[in-house]
């Protein structure tokens, strides 16, 4: 092979170039990298800190989620607690019915068992921050104390204060007409139920229909039931407005006294027609609650008597602010979770229309002494209920709010790091084999070097014996 200037220097630079090459390869393959520098690839180099950055944010937002996981867990465990001490006032309420001689016994259990729903709440806390207490409810401003009773609320917009105005008309009372008489032809009884309670009246041959009602009148206060005489006819009335006002009459002696041709007739009245913010809404007859969902706020509002069952129209009106227990998964408004967790505390488990549990403690208007132990028994069922409902939003909050959305995030993230590893990462194999290719034309090109160079010295060496 001719040596000359061209031909070395393209081979020397050559083999620099394949120095370089495996260089560079070997270090794709010791790092496992195919870009370790932003030489290797500019855009590739950017692609790959954005993935990066992508991915890290998911961790951070994974993170996020399990600690907002890990509270939710300590206010589920600590409501789970408060479960079974009701569990326990329950069981202590019905022995006493069976086993009124050793009340003081369940009393005694009773007052411990509050005392210690209490000391669950107070240290029912993570990092610091207390979670059963009331500080991670909604703040409510109730404008109207004496129509409104409890306000729970759910779920509400944090970012302002929402104000509702719920209104109540059109309550009837229970109302029904006898048919027309003048006076008895013969002796008459009248069984007469109404919402305070039953009473049985006699009448005798020639008693006027102003002497029936007079009899009745006599005891309105027994049976809540008034009459009036008017139009030929005894009109029998509840004296209040609403669904739990009901008259029941029953004539078990004597034809004269009739209602449409029969002798027994029930009449009950209606409760009032409730509007929130002009939205129709619900009343539940048992407990005197509406349930509130509007697009700023979600919840249950308990009314008081008068105000439910009112005839004419009232208004109340509360307001709703705060952000209750408010849980960021990111930075974005979108990945904000909320609830409000109510006060779990023995003057807070019940209503302001039954009573409070704290009432069933020894002295308490519903202790075993007072008697009261259906109510007592309500307030507990109420109570079970408030705990049921806060671990239900809990639990439904973890599943479809946090699990949800940590889910994604695991797909996301499978997804990020697999573009990420087809951009960075190294195929060994096929990295390996052009190490070696290059590795082989490396050691070709220097043989070829080495070749001419020797070359050119017999060359020399004959030249300078031809001219010596």
């Amino acid at each position: 092979m001719f040596l000359n200037n061209s031909s070395f220097m393209t081979l020397t630079n050559n083999l620099v170039k394949l120095g370089n090459q495996i260089k560079l390869s070997n270090e794709r393959i010791s790092t496992s990298k195919k870009i370790n520098r932003a030489s290797d690839d500019p855009s590739g180099i950017v692609k790959i800190n954005n993935l990066k950055a992508e991915i890290a944010q998911i961790d951070a937002m994974s993170t996020n989620g399990q600690r907002i996981n890990s509270v939710l867990d300590t206010a589920d465990a600590g409501l789970s607690g408060i479960s079974a001490l009701l569990d326990d006032i329950d069981t202590a309420i019905l022995s006493a019915a069976g086993d009124p001689g050793n009340i003081s016994t369940y009393q005694a259990e009773i007052d411990t068992a509050i005392d210690a729903i209490d000391t669950l709440v107070g240290n029912t806390n993570f990092a610091g921050q207390k979670l059963l207490d009331g500080s991670k409810d909604y703040t409510t401003t109730n404008n109207d104390t004496d129509k409104i009773s409890d306000i729970r609320i759910n779920s509400a917009n944090s970012l302002s204060t929402t104000t509702l105005t719920v209104s109540a008309s059109g309550a009837t009372i229970a109302s029904t007409a006898s048919d027309a008489f003048v006076a008895l032809t013969e002796d008459a009884t009248i069984e007469i139920t109404g919402p305070d309670g039953t009473e049985t009246l006699n009448f005798t041959t020639g008693d006027t229909r102003a002497d029936v009602q007079a009899g009745i009148q006599a005891v309105v206060g027994d049976t809540g039931v008034t009459a009036v005489n008017e139009g030929g006819a005894i009109t029998f009335k509840s004296a209040n407005a609403g669904a739990s006002e009901s008259i029941t009459l029953n004539v078990t002696a004597g034809s004269d006294i009739t209602f449409g041709g029969q002798s027994s007739t029930t009449y009950t009245g209606t409760d009032a027609t409730i509007t929130v913010n002009g939205q129709t809404a619900t009343l539940d007859s048992t407990s005197k609650s509406i349930n509130v969902s509007t697009s700023d706020v979600s919840g249950t509002i308990s009314l008081k008597d008068g105000f439910y069952d009112s005839v004419a129209v009232s208004t109340a009106s509360f307001s709703v602010s705060g952000s209750g227990a408010g849980f960021a998964l990111g930075t974005d408004a979108s990945s904000k979770v909320e609830l409000g967790i109510n006060d779990m505390g023995t003057s807070s488990l019940g209503s302001n229309d039954l009573g409070y549990l704290s009432s069933l403690k020894s002295g308490g208007a519903n202790d075993l002494d007072s008697g009261n132990l259906s109510k007592a028994a309500n307030i507990v069922t109420e109570a079970e209920s408030q705990i049921n409902f806060s671990r239900g939003k809990i639990g439904a909050i973890q599943n479809y709010a946090v699990d949800s959305v940590l889910n994604s995030f695991e797909a996301s993230k499978t997804q990020l790091t697999s573009a990420l590893s087809d951009l960075e990462d190294t195929d060994l194999v096929i990295e390996a084999a052009n190490n070696d290719r290059l590795v082989l034309l490396q050691q070709m090109t220097m043989s070829i070097l080495s070749s001419m160079t020797e070359n050119a010295g017999s060359v020399y060496t004959l030249l300078k014996s031809a001219l010596g």
